[in-house]
């Protein structure tokens, strides 16, 4: 097991197989190297892997992945890293491929949190949506309360099916969903679907990635998440000329993910997150 610190060769190919296993594990993990969070970085060999440890003020989080799934791998990694000790308080994600790996983590005490998956669009433009058919308004500050009621509600029972607290984390981090949504403003990264005088969808992207697409749960089922997705991917394709569109999607939103592989998506990359107890 080698190290792979910010200035040597080993953490290139560190970040080069970390970003061939999930787009969103290397996302983070440079988020994550931007905001000081990471402490060690490793190469693993003989099987071959990659680990990274980071900190916060609240706890420790690990990423685990293998090239060669197997047993007896992530938790005897654990083990040598913590000296015997993990801390009840971490988080661990593995890459959701490693089926052995799993069936080992939750054989000595770690509970599933939730599974994501990691999805890709490349293709012709196929998602011709007259826009005069929308009515679609960029975000203004004054909408505020209205984009925190609706994000919060729409993602209610998902994060509540997984026990993810909070489960309305708009509305409990509301001065940060604020500042996020002025920030992505700036770039008309979030818009909002109208319907007479009530707010009904929202769209919020980063560059060529569709970060979030949410609908009034009391509207959901009735084709406006497809509707959506089809304004989302005619701007992204044809107006802004990206020729891939990615998203992540929590695995047990099963009717997002029919929606996202019957429009072409192809299911590229799975995380799995993990807790002690």
């Amino acid at each position: 097991m080698e190290t792979a610190k910010c200035s040597n060769e080993n953490f290139k190919i560190f970040k080069t197989r970390l970003k061939s296993i999930s787009r969103y594990a290397f996302l983070n993990f440079e988020d994550e190297c931007d905001n000081n969070l990471v402490i060690d970085t490793f190469l693993i060999s003989n099987p071959d892997g990659l680990a990274y440890i980071k900190k916060n003020a609240e706890r420790f989080g690990v990423f685990l992945s293998f090239d060669e799934d197997g047993e007896d791998k992530a938790y005897k990694f654990l083990v040598k890293y913590f000296n015997g000790e993990i801390p009840d308080n971490l988080i661990l994600t593995v890459n959701g491929y490693n089926k052995k790996v799993i069936a080992e983590v939750l054989d000595n005490g770690f509970s599933e949190i939730y599974s994501a998956y990691g999805f890709e669009y490349s293709g012709q433009n196929q998602f011709e949506i007259s826009s005069e058919d929308l009515d679609i308004r960029k975000y203004e500050a004054k909408h505020s309360e209205q984009f925190i009621d609706l994000l919060g509600n729409a993602f209610y029972d998902l994060r509540k099916e997984v026990d993810l607290k909070p489960y309305n984390w708009y509305l409990e981090n509301k001065k940060a969903s604020e500042d996020y949504f002025l920030e992505k403003s700036k770039t008309d990264s979030i818009i909002g679907l109208w319907q007479e005088n009530s707010l009904i969808g929202v769209i919020i992207l980063d560059d060529n990635e569709i970060d979030t697409i949410a609908v009034d749960r009391r509207l959901q089922g009735m084709g406006y998440g497809d509707k959506l997705l089809r304004y989302t991917m005619n701007e992204l394709i044809n107006n802004k000329h990206f020729d891939t569109v990615y998203l992540a999607v929590m695995a047990h939103n099963k009717k997002a993910i029919k929606m996202y592989k019957k429009s072409g998506f192809i299911e590229k990359s799975k995380l799995s997150y993990f807790r002690l107890g």
